[in-house]
């Protein structure tokens, strides 16, 4: 990771959920990821969550093709990543990590293992210095309620 803040372009006035973010190197595969994280309001089934991917290329930043929006993030991590869902929310400090939605709050993540290996299996297109916008929106009043953009070089 080279860059986790606030969003740029078209999100640029957008409040980003991060503070005090650490990368800790432990070994060639493995970093150790600090952070605190403000929800102004609860991750429910009201939020959206849009991730949107750019890659650095000879022409310039172009976008590749990502996930759609995903209504209700909480849900769907349980339903279709529950062994990565439950020890990073119980990482995070929630009470109920395995109960939705993420109440509005406060949290801090200290030093959560991250496996930087997985990069190693993603395919060429991906690798090269890339952005990735996670946005946090309400699709009923049509607005972005919090967006960080974490930028890095996958090898």
């Amino acid at each position: 990771m080279e860059r986790v803040g606030v969003c740029e372009d078209s999100y640029r006035d957008v409040e980003s959920p991060l503070m005090n973010l650490k990368v800790t190197h432990f070994n060639r595969t493995m970093k150790l990821l600090s952070y605190d994280v403000t929800f102004r309001r609860p991750i429910d089934e009201n939020i959206e969550f849009d991730m949107q991917v750019k890659k650095l290329t000879s022409l310039g930043w172009r976008k590749l093709l990502f996930l759609p929006k995903i209504r209700d993030i909480c849900r769907f991590g349980m339903n279709h990543f529950r062994q990565l869902y439950i020890p990073y929310v119980t990482a995070l400090g929630l009470e109920n990590p395995e109960k939705c939605p993420i109440p509005a709050g406060s949290y801090s993540m200290k030093e959560f293992p991250l496996d930087t290996s997985v990069t190693y299996n993603l395919p060429p297109v991906m690798r090269g210095r890339t952005v990735a916008t996670l946005v946090l929106q309400d699709p009923k009043e049509k607005i972005s309620v919090q967006c960080m953009e974490i930028t890095m070089i996958i090898e």
